[in-house]
Parts: C-alpha cells; structure tokens; sequence
C-alpha cells in the first residue's frame, strides 16, 4: 500500500463520517456551555501605530524565487516513526529545548513529539471520547515542558514529555488557534459571531474567566473564515503573539497588556464594510480586493514572511528588517528538488525557516531515476544536484515527511 492509498482511503472514511457529524458549529455554542463561564469586562487595549510599517502591493516588483537562491544553509530533518505510524502531512510544527511537536491533519489527525533530530519519542496522548483522551486535533501549542493540544470538542489536553495527561480545559467556542502566555493565560482567535461579547476576533482564557477582547467581528463573513494562526517567534517576540483579522490588511502584535500594529497593507481596493457584514458573494468577488491571505505570519530576527492576495493573485512579502526592503515572490521554483519544495515556510524559530517537503513528490523522483539507463547523465544529474540525491536514498513509499531547515536570504 502507498501512501496515496493510504491517504484515499482515510478521505472517503472522513467523509462519510463528515456527513454524519456535520453540525453547524453555531448550534454547538449554547447557552449551556457558557454556563461554566464568566464574562469579565476590560478596559480596551491602547493600540500602539507609531512604529508600523506601511506597504503599497501595487509598488513590489514580483519574481519566482528559486529555492536554491531564496533558501540559505539548508539542512534537513527525516521524521522517523515505528512502521506502523505513517505521518501525512505537517500541518503546523512547533519547537522548544530540543524537541519538534508536529500535527498531521491528513492520515492520523494526531500530534507527534521528535528530538530536534528526527528520531521518534511518541504519539501525544490517545484519541478517544474517554476522560483523559482527545478528539480530532486542529491547534499545538508547546511551551517549556508543556505540551497542548486543542481539539474539535472544544477542549485542551495538557501533556508532560512524558506523555502523561495533566488536565483538560473547556473553551467555549470553536477555534483554529491558540497561545499560551507565560502567566498560564491564553488567547485564541474566535470564529464567534452574534453571541453578545464574544464578538470579538481574539479571546483571552483564565480559567472560567473570558476577558481582553480585541477587534469585533463585522458580520458574517467573519464568523466564516475567521481563526487565522496566531503565530509567535519566542526569540523575538518573548511573551506575544502575532495576528491579522480575516479579509484584513493590518498585522498585530499583540501580548497580555499591549496591542501594537506591525504592519498596515494600503491599498485602494480593501474589501468593503458592507461586503463583510452580508457575507453574501464575498468569495466570488474576493478577486476584486486586496487582503492578508490565511497563512502564519513568520518573523526572525532578520525577516518577516507573510501573504496577501492582490487582486486575485497570491502574493508572498518577505521583509528585510535591516534594509526595510520588500521582495516579492509570485511562487516558488524548485530548482534544487525536483518539486520537492512546493511552498514557501510553515514555521520560524530563532533565524531559522522550517519547510514540509513533498515526500510523495520526491519518491517519483527517485523511481524516475532508477529507471534511467545511462550512467553519464546520471553522474551528469549527480554532480549537478547532490543535495537531492543524498535525500533520495532514504525516501520509499511510506516514507513520512522531511522538513527543511534554512535561512532565507
């Protein structure tokens, strides 16, 4: 069995099962569920514009950056498991004192702890409706010794690195992701519309205690495509998160007692008020705009990487910090490869860039290769890319996915 029919296999049972458990999400936040927990009123949080950075799309030049000349001193990580755990995909990653916790949202839809290194230590908790188990995951979050996993019940599990269950916290909305601040307070984004003050885009959790919100929701279309990652570079933002509203064109950093905008997009064409509060033919005239596209915000000591779609086209913006420069990228070319690279990065820690490489990808590589008979143009192939052919020699059929570590230049 490949990985493709594995991963077939799994999508038609899930959608069965999708059909049979597709509640409408509003339903499932109810007056019962708020009964364990309190409103507390705050004071808004100043927002801070003076250090923002403004940016005109309409003024970047656009290429297709090449991986070989965007992506600097790459290494990479093999994630090794036991023969019986295949990892899909790596949807988010997150890093802390040598470990690597990974979620796959294709074939197990569970979380996975690795040494920095690759080498496989377990599967974080057991999924399950039991006491101590967990449901579908959507979020990660690892702080120190702490390992959190946010999940379709509405719920967070807390593990050690021992894979013990520590306790479990109700939230009282669905979300797509989290934070977790020092103090033990966490925040999350809200997909909440039209259910009194937790109308907002960024709740924070204390307990039973739901307070500090930020940025109300317009309408309905934000109540559809809210949650957008909350993302943090703990070497450089410390306690504090990064964030952006959906169909918006600000950036914020935001921590437990401030609200700073990073970055504000100008443009003529920002999705209209009105647009946002009907929710009617937004995705079908979401060509006609310009706004911050659905992917982490990532930012090093050096650059911030971020998305915005311009008038129908997705465009990548790496910042240099140093110069205040923009590049701007239309896509990517794997000129290093062979297709193995097919997008830009997933996470950030310190000066350094994480990629999910397509392992399916390079597997076909490799069974195209072996059937080249001339030996000269495979030197030839050799000489030109070793880096490839080095990751090649480990790639098979199940392998699971390889993450390229690197610096963007």
């Amino acid at each position: 069995m490949t990985r493709k029919t594995f991963y077939a296999i799994l999508v038609s049972t899930s959608l069965i099962a999708g059909c049979y458990s597709g509640n409408n999400i509003d339903d499932r936040l109810n007056t019962e569920r708020m009964k364990n927990f309190t409103l507390v009123a705050s004071s808004p949080r100043k927002l801070i514009t003076s250090e923002a950075v403004e940016l005109y799309p309409s003024q970047i030049d656009r290429t297709f950056g090449n991986v070989s000349e965007v992506f600097l001193n790459r290494s990479y990580i093999e994630l090794n498991t036991p023969s019986h755990i295949i990892i899909g995909r790596v949807s988010k990653m997150k890093m802390s004192n040598g470990y690597i916790l990974i979620l796959d949202d294709r074939i197990s839809k569970s979380a996975f702890l690795f040494r920095e290194n690759g080498d496989f230590l377990f599967e974080v908790g057991v999924q399950g409706q039991g006491p101590d188990e967990h449901d579908e995951l959507i979020d990660i979050e690892f702080r120190d010794s702490r390992i959190l996993l946010m999940d379709r019940g509405f719920r967070v599990s807390e593990y050690d690195l021992n894979n013990r269950f520590i306790a479990r916290s109700e939230i009282p909305f669905f979300s797509h992701s989290m934070f977790l601040f020092e103090d033990g307070k966490m925040a999350f984004s809200n997909n909440t519309t039209g259910y009194g003050d937790l109308n907002y885009q960024i709740i924070f959790l204390e307990g039973p205690k739901i307070s500090d919100r930020f940025l109300r929701n317009e309408g309905t279309a934000m109540s559809k495509y809210t949650s957008q990652p909350l993302t943090s570079n703990q070497s450089v933002h410390q306690d504090s998160f990064l964030f952006f509203q959906p169909w918006g064109v600000d950036i914020f950093q935001m921590s437990g007692d401030s609200v700073e905008l990073r970055y504000k997009i100008v443009s003529d064409n920002q999705v209209p008020t009105f647009l946002l509060q009907e929710g009617r033919n937004l995705e079908s005239r979401q060509h006609e705009y310009t706004f911050l596209f659905n992917w982490p915000i990532l930012e090093s000591q050096k650059h911030v990487l971020f998305r915005v779609l311009h008038k129908g086209a997705i465009l990548t913006l790496i910042h240099d910090k140093s110069t205040n420069k923009f590049s701007g990228y239309n896509g990517i070319s794997d000129d290093l490869l062979y297709g193995g690279v097919s997008d830009f990065p997933i996470y950030v820690k310190d000066n350094h860039f994480y990629i999910p490489l397509e392992v399916e990808q390079l597997y076909a590589v490799k069974k195209e290769l072996s059937g080249v008979k001339d030996k000269k143009l495979l030197r030839e192939l050799k000489s030109a890319r070793p880096e490839v052919f080095r990751l090649l020699e480990g790639v098979n059929e199940l392998s699971n996915p390889i993450i390229m570590k690197c610096e963007i230049r």
